[in-house]
């Protein structure tokens, strides 16, 4: 079979110039504005199986990925695996002999479908080194074994007292390598990720070159929203007078998840940057005011609490002009 190559993603950062000319001073300024920066991924786990070795009497299969040499994997009892992985069923540890190169070395997982006589091929492992409540990708290099139709893979991610992930990457047939991944939310720091067939046809996967790669992005936690209306937010732009008082959380607020808001305020005044233009106060009921001394600035406040169990960090942020 012709072998389709692996189109791997490339990452480009673009950078927006604004010009921009503010007489100020008689000066005249040029700011340059990068763009929002994406999410920075972080690799936690590769595996290409080059370290695991397989005993037994080898056979010779075709496949769409080139052929390859088929053995027993070495310790198929549970939590025997001499690479870190515990295989079970029809899990076969494969070597390279000729035809399409592996995308990693010379070794792959084959996990066959199973029979009547044998359970299906599964592997799995322990993955540590996560953080609760990110989104991660699991990512595998495969291909089909000597039956070329369309198959897919499935990939189980479990902890002890959280749900199940059945997670489900389909395989096209007569496509040889393909580089297929898809995300799941962790909620653990730990996990057990599981590979097996998830077909329907009697096509089974070769993987290789197996990642989880963190994307950065949180998941699966509650938002924190706080109660009874304690946080005050004035209404913008200009909603703060140039000379006043203007409440901006009540006394003791707190979230749904317990957690104390905090608020920080920033003034900058255009010409000096000693006067004093606002402060944050206290009233006698404990509730935090900004108070303004009749001086136009930009004034920006941003009202947060910290993340806590199942829910994420609260910030919200407003910016005014007096």
């Amino acid at each position: 079979m012709t072998r389709v190559p692996v189109v791997s993603r490339s990452k480009s950062s673009a950078r927006v110039v604004i010009a921009v000319i503010a007489m100020l001073v008689g000066v005249a300024t040029a700011l340059t504005v990068a763009a929002p920066a994406a999410h920075a991924t972080t690799n936690v786990f590769t595996e290409t199986f080059e370290t695991c070795t397989a005993s037994g009497e080898p056979m010779i299969v075709p496949n769409a990925g080139g052929t390859m040499t088929v053995g027993v994997w070495l310790g198929a009892s549970p939590n025997l695996g001499d690479c870190g992985w515990n295989p079970s069923g029809q899990a076969w540890l494969t070597t390279y002999v000729s035809g399409t190169a592996f995308p990693s070395g010379t070794k792959a997982a084959w996990l066959n479908e199973g029979s009547e006589l044998a359970a299906p091929g599964v592997i799995h492992r322990t993955i540590g080194g996560l953080i609760a409540y990110r989104e991660y990708r699991v990512g595998v290099i495969g291909w089909t074994d000597n039956i070329d139709a369309a198959t897919a893979l499935g990939v189980d991610v479990s902890a002890p007292g959280v749900v199940t992930q059945n997670l489900n990457l389909p395989m096209a047939a007569g496509s040889g390598q393909q580089s297929i991944s898809t995300t799941f939310c962790a909620q653990a720091s730990s996990l057990d990720v599981s590979l097996h067939q998830n077909g329907s046809s009697s096509a089974s996967p070769v993987v290789d070159n197996v990642t989880v790669v963190e994307t950065g992005a949180q998941c699966g936690k509650s938002n924190q929203v706080p109660l009874n209306n304690c946080v005050r937010v004035p209404a913008s732009p200009n909603g703060i007078p140039l000379r006043g008082t203007t409440r901006l959380l009540s006394g003791n607020c707190v979230t749904n998840a317990g957690q104390r808001v905090s608020v920080k305020v920033s003034c900058q005044i255009r010409l000096r940057g000693d006067l004093r233009v606002c402060a944050l106060g206290k009233t006698r009921n404990g509730s935090t005011v900004l108070r303004t001394y009749g001086r136009h600035a930009k004034i920006r406040i941003t009202w947060s609490a910290p993340e806590a169990g199942n829910y994420s960090a609260y910030r919200y942020v407003s910016n005014y002009r007096i």
